[in-house]
């Protein structure tokens, strides 16, 4: 799937469809606020955190009041038991971790197997909650030791420094892997995770797109 960048979302998505007129759904990643940006679905994830302090930035975690996730058309639970007093639908979604992917060499272990290889391991994720990451990682049995100093979200992996005293395997998410490759790096490895949807917030995906193809 062609990927496109920008911080306004409605200029990026009208270049990607003038590159790719084919395009028929666009996903937008992190895209509540930007209103500019006409939707057909609304999704809100809520993981484990919830919703912090329950404050707006900068005080909190929140660039919109609870009140607005009555307007999605529903709301993801990631290891979090449902909301109380939430209008809009809510469905589950787990990640299973099903394999390991050697970045530099592309070797692919099943997950059973890579945790019988390397029996402990360092974790390593440039993401938002990489605590999630870890946890994940100990569901499979694997012992996954955390960084002296967590990495920071959107992290530049090519900053080669912040491994220097590592040794052994070093596990990173997918979505670091895209910025790490470049590193040719032979300890990291890739945890390559299945997400688990219910299939009724599919069927509602799909039905919500084809009544805005029909309308």
């Amino acid at each position: 799937a062609p990927v496109w960048v920008g911080r306004q979302r409605a200029k990026a998505a009208r270049a990607l469809l003038e590159a790719h007129p084919d395009i028929d759904v666009v996903i937008a990643d992190d895209g509540l606020q930007h209103l500019a940006l006409q939707r057909d679905v609304e999704l809100a994830v809520v993981d484990s955190r919830r919703f912090g302090n329950g404050w707006l930035m900068p005080a909190g975690p929140l660039r919109e009041g609870l009140s607005r996730l009555d307007r999605v058309s529903a709301v993801v639970l990631r290891d979090v038991a449902p909301l109380a007093h939430i209008a809009a639908p809510q469905f589950r979604l787990s990640l299973q971790i099903d394999s390991f992917l050697h970045l530099a060499t592309r070797e692919e272990l099943p997950t059973l197997a890579f945790v019988k290889r390397f029996p402990q391991v360092t974790a390593a994720a440039g993401i938002g909650y990489p605590a999630q990451f870890r946890a994940s990682l100990a569901k499979i049995g694997l012992n996954a030791l955390a960084l002296s100093e967590e990495l920071p979200d959107h992290f530049d992996w090519m900053q080669v420094d912040w491994a220097r005293d590592l040794a052994g395997p070093i596990v990173i998410t997918e979505k670091d892997a895209v910025k790490a490759e470049r590193l040719n790096d032979p300890r990291l490895w890739v945890a390559r995770a299945v997400p688990h949807l219910e299939s009724e917030l599919l069927d509602l995906i799909v039905e919500r797109i084809r009544g805005s193809q029909a309308a």
